[in-house]
């Protein structure tokens, strides 16, 4: 028995759709997968790449004599980064997962695997991997390796999120619901009576030193259409950091203006922070550096 809790929350002006699973597991040695029936009935689907995408057909029939050509029968087991999506001429459907990586795509349902369970490390004639990779235990140096903890025993914890759109695919706005998907909501409280420093028993209180309040405050400021900025430390710099923009889509997307005014200096850098030609526009599934010093 697999007792589960299944939590849908559809929120206002978003076209997302999420979800949450939270399984209790206590059955060894299994695979649990998300079924999502899409309606698309095509063999391809679209997955999404550190830098872009990808589309992949998927295996629609068997392999006869598939030894002859194969160590391993082909399955269309396919890896995804943040998105998959299945289209047609009407609409797409797409889904996104936190943490989740593996996908199928058959007969118009859209597999997400959730868990993959297992007692051992290297066994023997699998149903789809007859000896080897996994691990030939009959030869000295491939023994069984008890893996007890890879049986993901008790609570755990599932989150996707689903886009059905009557609308082509289109990578532009998948990343974008990428991106709203995962921005976290930031709050913070304030707290005006420090209870901790100034205890209610003490009724001599000195005065506060009044400081100037600051509403806001923006370090940088970018006005483009780039995805997955990253804004990180320099590696060969203490004072300085580097900022990354990345397109992961087909076309080329526009840098926008930017505002630096609180460095000293910035310049266009490599992977490798070497100093390359100024840019306007991200090249399609490019990305481009931008180094910021302090002093």
């Amino acid at each position: 028995c697999l007792t589960m809790t299944l939590t849908l929350t559809l929120k206002k002006n978003s076209e997302l759709i999420e979800g949450i699973l939270v399984i209790d597991n206590q059955i060894l040695s299994h695979r649990l997968r998300l079924k999502l029936n899409t309606g698309v009935e095509n063999t391809r689907s679209i997955a999404s790449l550190p830098f872009g995408f990808i589309s992949r057909e998927s295996l629609t029939e068997d392999i006869p004599n598939w030894f002859k050509s194969y160590v391993e029968y082909p399955i269309d087991l396919e890896p995804f980064d943040k998105s998959v999506s299945v289209a047609n001429e009407h609409y797409h459907v797409s889904a996104f997962g936190k943490g989740l990586k593996e996908y199928q795509f058959q007969k118009g349902s859209l597999y997400l695997t959730l868990l993959a369970t297992t007692s051992q490390l290297g066994k023997p004639n699998l149903a789809y991997r007859p000896g080897r990779a996994s691990g030939d235990t009959t030869k000295k140096g491939h023994v069984m390796m008890p893996t007890p903890m890879a049986e993901l025993l008790g609570e755990q914890r599932f989150e996707f999120a689903l886009v059905v759109n009557a609308q082509a695919f289109d990578e532009f706005a998948t990343s974008q619901h990428w991106a709203e998907y995962i921005s976290p909501n930031i709050a913070y409280q304030n707290q005006v009576l420090n209870k901790f420093i100034h205890r209610l028993d003490n009724k001599i209180q000195a005065d506060d030193e009044r400081i100037a309040r600051v509403d806001a405050f923006s370090l940088l400021k970018i006005d483009g259409s780039a995805f997955d900025t990253t804004f990180m430390p320099s590696l060969y710099d203490t004072e300085a950091e580097v900022l990354r923009l990345a397109n992961p889509t087909s076309q080329p997307l526009a840098i926008g203006d930017f505002d630096f005014s609180h460095y000293a200096k910035y310049e266009f850098v490599n992977a490798q922070e070497a100093i390359v030609a100024a840019q306007s526009e991200i090249a399609p599934y490019d990305m481009v550096s931008i180094k910021l010093w302090r002093n």
